[in-house]
This record gives C-alpha cells, structure tokens and sequence, in this order.
C-alpha cells in the first residue's frame, strides 16, 4: 500500500518512467500548486512563490540525500506546505515554513505584524472558505469570528 501512494505521488509529480525524461524540480512543485489551488477556494490558494521557498529550504535540510531520495523528500514538504495552508484539520499540525502562511491562517507568523483587526477578519475569511462548511451558513461563520 505504502508503495502504491508513493507510486502516486511520483507519477503525478513527473518522475519519469523509462524513456520519459525527467520534469525539472520546480516544475513539479509548480504543478502541485496548480492542482491543489484548483480544487480550493481563493482563500485557500497557496501562492507559488511560497511553495518555491519551502522547496528551497527542503532542498538544503535533505542535501545529504541525492537523486530521487531528495527529490520526493522535498515533494513531501511541498505537500505538507499545501495541506497545512488549506486544510482546517491539518494546519493546527503544522509547525514549519509558518513565515510563509498568509494573515489569517492559524499557525501563520505574519499574524504577529498585522493589526488585531485585519487578523480577526483574515482568519473569519479562512474558516468561513473551509470545504466542509456548507454554503449557507459560510456568512455566520465569518461573522461569528
């Protein structure tokens, strides 16, 4: 099973099968962004810029690993930035990269350098845009917070 998920994981990320070549590192991440800002709200959306950050870091922290060791290391991180950044239940887990989350988001360290204002009404957006709040009652959520 474990090896079915990373199968997944590394056909959707580019990691070439024989005689295909090899999809550049950013790329993939880039991709990643792309298909995960696809199935969320704008709220939710991770900005690539981010995701490219975090790869960055992952790279230097997993540099005593080589070739496709690394390269699914930092897809790991990647995708654990992701999930944090537009997963409710996730992100409360996360403890890494929260410099690059944006005002609003519960672990996020910009949350600090913001007016206690425009945190309470960035935040009330986020929970409001999560996934499994229904539509109708999305406005009373925000309002509530």
């Amino acid at each position: 099973m474990y090896q079915d998920i990373v199968s997944n994981l590394a056909n959707k990320c580019g990691v070439p099968k024989k005689g295909r070549k090899k999809k550049s590192l950013s790329s993939q991440v880039l991709s990643l962004v792309q298909e995960a800002n696809s199935n969320a709200p704008v709220e939710r959306h991770v900005v690539p810029r981010a995701a490219l950050t975090v790869m960055n870091r992952a790279q230097r922290e997993l540099s005593a690993l080589s070739g496709e060791s690394k390269d699914l290391g930092v897809l790991r991180e990647v995708a654990k930035f992701i999930t944090a950044h537009q997963d409710t239940h996730k992100a409360h887990e996360y403890s890494v990269n929260t410099d690059l989350l944006p005002v609003g988001h519960p672990k996020s360290l910009k949350n600090l350098s913001a007016t206690s204002e425009i945190v309470r009404e960035r935040y009330a957006q986020w929970l409001a845009s999560d996934s499994s709040i229904h539509t109708s009652i999305k406005p009373l959520v925000a309002a509530a917070h």
